[in-house]
């Protein structure tokens, strides 16, 4: 034994490199001999990695959707309160009172604002593609979203934590373009 290893060690490698050989030879040996147990491990491992998939996905259902609206909400709602801020801004710019009917000092008005924009009645001209023609602004509105998803909002609060993320973004935000184009080509 101690001649294996002087001789190992002086072919350049270290004297517990053989044993190690051995040892994945016969476990090799040995898998392969016992084909029904090794069917019978795998059937269990299978198992087993299907309960943890289902539970992952479980967990995905619920998690993904909740970091995605966990951004998504504070965004859209800073955005409409900064639109009330900049009204109320303009209003004593031009000497008259800004938006205060809806809530106390109009702190509902962006709420409002919304509700409205959902009940207008839509109108769309008549030889216009109407699914591209509705389906523009939807574009435009989901790719600004979408850019989002790479920019860090906390530390550790991030969607997409990619390499790319300025590439990403620079290339989805040249895409809101084409949402515009669409809507106005659409509308022949």
């Amino acid at each position: 034994m101690r001649e294996r290893a002087k001789d190992s060690t002086s072919q350049g490698q270290a004297p517990g490199d053989e044993t190690l050989r051995s040892l994945i030879r016969m476990l090799s040996m040995n898998c392969s001999s016992s084909g029904a147990h090794q069917l019978s491990l795998e059937r269990e491992c299978s198992l087993e990695s299907k309960d943890q998939l289902r539970k992952e996905k479980s967990k995905t259902y619920i998690a993904v959707p909740a970091e995605i609206l966990g951004i998504i909400l504070p965004l859209l709602l800073g955005v409409a309160f900064l639109v009330l801020a900049e009204r109320k801004v303009m209003a004593f710019v031009q000497r008259r009172k800004g938006p205060d009917v809806v809530g106390s000092f109009g702190l509902l008005q962006p709420l409002a604002d919304g509700f409205k924009l959902i009940l207008k009645e839509p109108i769309s001209p008549s030889s216009a593609n109407f699914s591209l023609f509705r389906m523009a602004p939807v574009a435009t509105f989901m790719l600004s979203l979408v850019a989002r998803a790479v920019v860090p909002f906390d530390y550790g609060m991030v969607l997409s934590d990619s390499n790319i993320g300025l590439l990403y973004l620079f290339a989805i935000s040249s895409l809101g373009v084409y949402g515009i184009i669409t809507a106005g080509w659409s509308s022949n």
